[in-house]
C-alpha cells in the first residue's frame, strides 16, 4: 500500500511516518508540505495543498492507497479532498485519514462522549475559539461527503512527551518539580495521550478500512493537579505543594473531557506514560 501523509514533518507525525516505514505492509510512505525537508527527496513532496491544482497533481502521480491528513484545519481542506475523490483523482484510495481534536466536544452540551458526528448548529458560539470552530466544520464537510465512506477522523486530546515541541509538557515538568504551587484549577478532567501511542493508533489505523469516528487516548483521566502529582510520584517526590505563584497552565478545557478508547485495540495507561515521559524529559537535561 501506498500511504501519503499530508504534513506528518514533525512531532507525532515524524513518530508515525518512522512507524509506518518499517511497517512492510506499506510499500511506499510520503510526506508532503510547503517547505523543503531534511528528509531523502524521495519521500517528501513539497506542495501547498491549499493549492488545489497542485494537491490533484500529487494525487494523479502519486496514487496513494491511504491518505493521513494532519493538517486539515478548514472547510477549505476538506473541501479540497472531497472535489477529488468525486472527480476522480482518488481511484485507489481506500482509507482517508483526518487527524481531528477531542476540543471538538469543548463547546458542545454533551452529557457523554461518543464517537458521532456533530451538528455544527449547536455549537455554542459565542465561547468557540477558531482553531476548534474550524475543525468541526472541516469535519461537517465530510460527514456529508461520499468520501465519508472510507473516512476515519481521528480525535485525539492533548499530545505529550518529553520533547513536546510547544514546550508545554516539559513546562508542566519544570512546575511538577519545583511544587510552587499555591493554588490550582481543580475543576476539570481531561485526557491526553503519549506522543509514541499517537503515532502508533495512526498506524493502526493505516492497516484497516474507514471507521467513522474515532476517540483516542491514555487511558486513565486527570485535572492538572493530579497530573503534577502523578509526575512528582514518579519523579521520587512528595505530594504536597509549596506556596508560590500560580504558573500560566498549558492544558486547559472549559469542561470535562474524558474521551474512551474503543475501535483502536491499543491500551496504554495514562499514569505510567506520564511517568516515563517525565523521567526522559529529566535525563536529557542532565544528560546535556
Amino acid at each position: 500500500m501506498r500511504v501519503l501523509i499530508l504534513g506528518g514533518t514533525r512531532y507525532f507525525g515524524k513518530a508515525t511516518v518512522e512507524l509506518l516505514l518499517k511497517n512492510m505492509r506499506f510499500t511506499s510512505v510520503k510526506t508532503l508540505s510547503r517547505s523543503k525537508q531534511n528528509e531523502d527527496a524521495n519521500s517528501h513532496i513539497i506542495c501547498d495543498r491549499k493549492n488545489i491544482h497542485e494537491l490533484h497533481s500529487v494525487f494523479r502521480n502519486f496514487r496513494p492507497d491511504v491518505i493521513v491528513d494532519m493538517i486539515n484545519f478548514s472547510r477549505d481542506d476538506s473541501e479540497g479532498l472531497v472535489e477529488a475523490y468525486s472527480k476522480g483523482i482518488l481511484p485507489s484510495l481506500k482509507h482517508y485519514i483526518m487527524v481531528s481534536s477531542f476540543f471538538v466536544y469543548n463547546y458542545f452540551d454533551l452529557k457523554e462522549f461518543r464517537e458521532k458526528q456533530l451538528d455544527l448548529s449547536l455549537v455554542k458560539i459565542n465561547k468557540v475559539d477558531n482553531y476548534t470552530y474550524q475543525k468541526i466544520e472541516a469535519e461537517t464537510i465530510l460527514y456529508a461527503s461520499q468520501l465519508m465512506d472510507l473516512t476515519s477522523i481521528l480525535r485525539l486530546p492533548f499530545v505529550f512527551s518529553s520533547d513536546d515541541y510547544s514546550g508545554r509538557f516539559q513546562s508542566i515538568c519544570e512546575i511538577s518539580k519545583r511544587g510552587n504551587l499555591k493554588a490550582l484549577d481543580n475543576k476539570y478532567r481531561y485526557s491526553m495521550i503519549s506522543k509514541s501511542l499517537a503515532a502508533k493508533g495512526i498506524e493502526y489505523l493505516c492497516t484497516g478500512s474507514s471507521q467513522g469516528i474515532v476517540d483516542f487516548a491514555n487511558s486513565g483521566c486527570v485535572t492538572t493537579e493530579k497530573m503534577v502529582q502523578i509526575i512528582r510520584n514518579g519523579l521520587g517526590l512528595d505530594s504536597k505543594f509549596n506556596d508560590g505563584e500560580l504558573p500560566q497552565f498549558p492544558y486547559s478545557v472549559d469542561r470535562d473531557i474524558c474521551i474512551q478508547t474503543i475501535k483502536i485495540k491499543i491500551n496504554q495507561s495514562l499514569n505510567s506514560a506520564l511517568k516515563k515521559e517525565a523521567n526522559e524529559y529529566f535525563s536529557s537535561i542532565f544528560s546535556l
